[in-house]
């Protein structure tokens, strides 16, 4: 089954209260780490839909009522996404997405850089996906039904409530990503946005790993 676990610590500089999360044993579906989903209003988003037991829902759902956390029928899950129902005895399944930003949230003048510029590849908030603790982001497309826990962070802010953004994706199971159907010109595309970047310099990430969460 899945689980949500949820974790705080303290930041030995700050003293702040810093919370992170985890949706252990999700069905990953839609893993848009490498190249970012755009949103409705035309935002782009690095994204990632788990899918997960009902119980498992239900609490996420409780805990962060602001995030996407949509039930599906079992019985509905072969068809809309071409995979076996993980918990086939369960009569629901929930989809929780988790998105982060794809820009800057605040300045960076060490760093020379400002608020909405692109995230530098090594920042700490440019989630990334593993397996077996290596960076396979750029190089491995993760496929419908692979299985893994998708980390995250948790913002508490005063008067609006929490809500999780997107951290890491770590894959246990991985099935591989392919398009049989893919369009040649599409393919250079997608290919051309998959080349493995160029580590910025240490000075592009910021000292304070907690700073420009909002």
């Amino acid at each position: 089954m899945s689980e949500l676990e949820i974790k705080t610590s303290v930041h030995p500089k700050t003293k702040k209260e810093h919370k992170k999360g985890i949706v252990k044993d999700a069905t990953l579906l839609y893993v848009r780490v490498d190249n970012p989903d755009t949103t409705l209003t035309q935002e782009e988003k690095y994204s990632v839909t788990g899918l997960v037991d009902e119980a498992t829902g239900d609490q996420f759902k409780k805990t962060f009522p602001k995030n996407s956390c949509t039930m599906i029928k079992t019985k509905d899950i072969k068809e809309k996404f071409k995979i076996d129902p993980p918990f086939p005895d369960d009569v629901i399944h929930y989809q929780i997405k988790l998105k982060a930003r794809t820009t800057l949230a605040r300045d960076n003048p060490e760093a020379g850089l400002s608020a909405g510029d692109p995230l530098p590849y090594d920042s700490p908030f440019r989630p990334k996906v593993k397996k077996d603790g290596q960076d396979i982001t750029m190089e491995t497309k993760i496929g419908n039904g692979s299985r893994g826990d998708i980390h995250f962070n948790i913002i508490d802010k005063q008067g609006f409530g929490s809500s999780a953004t997107l951290h890491e994706v770590e894959v246990k199971d991985l099935i591989p990503y392919e398009n049989l159907n893919r369009h040649p010109a599409r393919s250079q595309v997608q290919n051309a946005g998959n080349k493995t970047p160029t580590p910025t310099k240490p000075s592009e990430t910021k000292k304070d790993e907690f700073d420009g969460l909002f």
